[in-house]
């Protein structure tokens, strides 16, 4: 008896404890390296065979076929950023990008990383709004006479499996909640016509 209590606090514990989830995003120009915590991918399509090639295009066909199935509508997509923003139990984050990049002309450089971070701050308000940030860095680096595209992403996402069930649940209820005004809307305009 005493080992199925020991397994249950045990499972308890790994429901209740945020564990982190490392994220790596490397882009430079034709190279795209991604790790999810130990596994890494790398993609260079210069060096992708028919095979890789086929398996993309059949992951892009339904991806395709999935968005269509799957349509957010705007109303459904405001409900769950309202509910996530008010949550209490946001999963914890932490944030590092680096970004060098240049067009070859000084002046388009330039105007670029004004509206960099103008979208930043954006992106920024955004991230607070779903996620507790732990940290966020954006490291800006233009190259004015260099035509390159460099940028590099760390991230950790702290979740546990309680705050998983939760976000799933507030995506549910957005979701019927959308649908549910949605036909009160059509009932009112048919009543009223």
């Amino acid at each position: 008896m005493s080992i199925w209590i020991i397994i249950l606090l045990f499972l308890l514990l790994i429901s209740i404890i945020p564990f982190p989830i490392k994220i790596y995003f490397m882009y430079d120009l034709d190279k795209l390296v991604v790790k999810i915590l130990w596994k890494t991918f790398k993609f260079n399509p210069k060096d992708l065979t028919k095979k890789q090639r086929i398996i993309i295009d059949k992951g892009e066909e339904f991806t395709k076929k999935s968005l269509k199935n799957r349509k957010f509508t705007f109303k459904q997509l405001k409900y769950m950023w309202i509910n996530l923003k008010n949550s209490i139990l946001k999963p914890s984050i932490k944030i590092n990008i680096q970004l060098t990049y240049g067009v070859d002309d000084a002046a388009v450089t330039g105007i670029l990383y004004g509206l960099i971070n103008h979208l930043y701050s954006y992106i920024q308000y955004s991230i607070y709004s779903c996620f507790k940030v732990k940290e966020m860095n954006l490291n800006l680096q233009p190259e004015f006479n260099k035509k390159i595209i460099y940028i590099e992403m760390t991230s950790i996402i702290y979740i546990n499996l309680v705050k998983t069930i939760y976000m799933f649940i507030i995506m549910f209820k957005s979701i019927h909640k959308a649908k549910k005004d949605s036909k009160n809307c059509v009932s009112k305009v048919t009543s009223v016509s």
